[in-house]
């Protein structure tokens, strides 16, 4: 994509570089400039029957969302939906440790609380512990609402399985830890409803968009001091272009995966 940007200008830019690539395309912007004209054209492929069904069907109403050049589910759904039907190669890039025969978007984790149940993006299931993923593009480049109700903390059987994640959530809410970039609390709240709902274990991880600088040295920083003070949810983390990267091990799920993802989102 080209130089990268200055400290605080990443979103512009990165939004200006999905503009390029549909000028190289022939693709249409809305009036707006802020999205596809055509939905469709904001996707690898047509979207499969469970894909749509699940983006409908989530409390984010990510459908309507997929064709803007901000959307993160638009990056997700271009990387992990090919691999929809055969999910199983994909254990060895995510977690060795696990295996996979299922993978869904939108998944309801609900945790008894009222209010709307934590949407996990992508969900792969198999015969041992479930990995949870939350995707994460540009808004990794906003300030984070780290924000918990009082609800959360209500319950003290919510957290039984996983006191470390509650430790740091408690510390969080009353303001004695701190994340300026991280969604932690976002993540934490995932916790919950995997630990609830997932009887033969779970692992969390955060799949970000990297856009080299300062900005994204610091949210390195911050992943890494989250992820040390909560061992207890199996919690990891990866750039898309890690991510990518090691994917390209693998056979592609789809003939031209790999070069529409380095066209497409700079992930080469």
């Amino acid at each position: 994509m080209g130089h990268q940007p200055a400290q605080g200008n990443e979103i512009a830019w990165v939004v200006n570089q999905q503009r390029l690539w549909a000028q190289r395309h022939g693709i249409e912007l809305a009036p707006s400039g802020d999205r596809y004209a055509i939905p469709a054209e904001a996707l690898m492929a047509e979207l499969h029957p469970r894909t749509r069904a699940e983006l409908e069907e989530g409390a984010g109403h990510e459908l309507n969302r997929l064709h803007h050049l901000r959307s993160s589910s638009c990056l997700a759904v271009n990387v992990f939906e090919p691999w929809r039907e055969d999910p199983a190669p994909l254990a060895s890039v995510l977690d060795g440790g696990l295996a996979f025969d299922s993978l869904e978007f939108e998944s309801k984790q609900p945790t008894g609380l009222p209010g709307t149940a934590p949407h996990l993006d992508v969900l792969f299931r198999g015969t041992g512990p479930t990995l949870g993923i939350e995707c994460k593009f540009l808004e990794m480049y906003s300030v984070a609402d780290n924000q918990f109700s009082d609800s959360y903390f209500d319950h003290a059987g919510l957290w039984s399985q996983i006191p470390q994640a509650r430790e740091l959530a408690l510390r969080i809410a009353s303001g004695d830890e701190t994340f300026h970039w991280l969604a932690a609390a976002q993540l934490l709240k995932h916790a919950p409803g995997l630990s609830v709902n997932q009887l033969v274990g779970f692992r969390l991880l955060l799949v970000w968009y990297r856009v080299d600088g300062p900005t994204a040295d610091a949210i390195t920083r911050e992943i890494e001091r989250f992820a040390s003070a909560v061992k207890d949810i199996g919690f990891t983390a990866l750039t898309y272009q890690e991510l990518v990267g090691s994917l390209k091990s693998l056979p592609e799920p789809r003939p031209g995966y790999f070069a529409y993802l380095a066209d497409r989102h700079d992930l080469g």
